[in-house]
């Protein structure tokens, strides 16, 4: 068993290391935010020791990393802000002021835009990565707390944690084209490799929805852990990974939308990724301040 004393969600410099950011760089690198530190710390996944640790915003929970590995995105809960972080040299380059409480962040596949999810201002922020100003906003569900773009660019995905749905947007009119109701307080989501699918957890559910990017709707529900929130897919598109704030991490054959694994790491689970290989899920456990990193291959912790 490998773990860090690490908590909050993970990005990832280095290939398609986590869901939450995919990207291609030399050398890859984790970053996962510490949200009673106001920092975020940064692990060489090669030899999984902590490099350093920068100082952020207060409470900073959210993270994304841009397609060219050159800037780490953070949201700051209880400042409203997002810091942008240039992963040279691991310095704060800007500060950029959104709406209450941003939670998740997202990345365009090109680059040029960073989705803000605003939980207790009902929106998501725009911010144009060129020269970190916001773009636009866009009102959505109750409590967005999550967001993801499919691989082209087209759509954004919306989990609205206080109105159980997922908004979807269209990237170039930034206008909500289909509301789409899931499970009880969906937290994370995903899409898949392929842009067909995607995955949302729904804590008070226990479930995992799937939906059909074609047509907006909830192809299949599938019974995962108790309290269920970061998802990840791994990059062949094979399986789904689930962190249940129980302790498990649920792994789902997207074949059969069955589960054929469930690894116990700790209780807290929250954010979680794939390495670009496909060969590991990184896990962060709130509760015991730590990461743990799973064998796909044998789905053993």
């Amino acid at each position: 068993m490998k773990t860090r004393r690490l908590g909050g969600f993970l990005a990832v410099v280095g290939g398609v290391l986590f869901s939450l950011a995919s990207i291609a760089h030399a050398a890859p690198f984790a970053y996962i935010t510490q949200s009673f530190s106001n920092t975020i710390a940064v692990v060489d996944t090669a030899s999984n020791a902590i490099v350093t640790s920068v100082d952020v915003g207060f409470t900073p929970f959210g993270v994304a990393v841009h397609p060219s590995g050159s800037h780490v995105y953070v949201g700051n809960m209880d400042d409203g802000t997002v810091s942008v972080i240039e992963t040279a040299s691991n310095t704060v380059v800007a500060t950029v002021p959104v709406e209450m409480a941003p939670f998740g962040l997202a990345v365009h596949p090109g680059g040029s835009r960073l989705y803000v999810a605003n939980l207790l201002s009902n929106t998501v922020s725009v911010i144009d990565t060129a020269t970190n100003t916001l773009a636009g906003t866009v009102p959505v569900g109750n409590s967005p707390v999550g967001v993801a773009v499919n691989p082209a660019g087209t759509r954004l995905y919306v989990v609205n944690n206080g109105s159980f749905t997922v908004s979807v947007v269209d990237t170039t009119t930034l206008g909500v084209v289909a509301t789409v109701g899931v499970g009880q307080r969906p937290v994370g989501l995903a899409v898949d490799p392929s842009g067909s699918r995607v995955y949302v957890s729904n804590a008070l559910s226990g479930t995992l929805s799937v939906l059909n990017a074609a047509t907006n709707t909830v192809s299949a529900t599938v019974t995962v852990g108790a309290s269920p929130r970061g998802v990840a897919v791994h990059p062949t598109g094979s399986h789904v990974y689930v962190a249940n704030g129980s302790g498990t991490v649920s792994v789902i054959a997207t074949a059969s939308h069955t589960v054929v694994a469930s690894p116990f790491t700790a209780s807290g689970l929250y954010g979680l990724g794939v390495t670009p290989s496909g060969g590991h899920v990184y896990a962060a456990s709130q509760d015991a301040g730590r990461v743990y990193i799973v064998d796909t291959g044998t789905n053993t912790v």
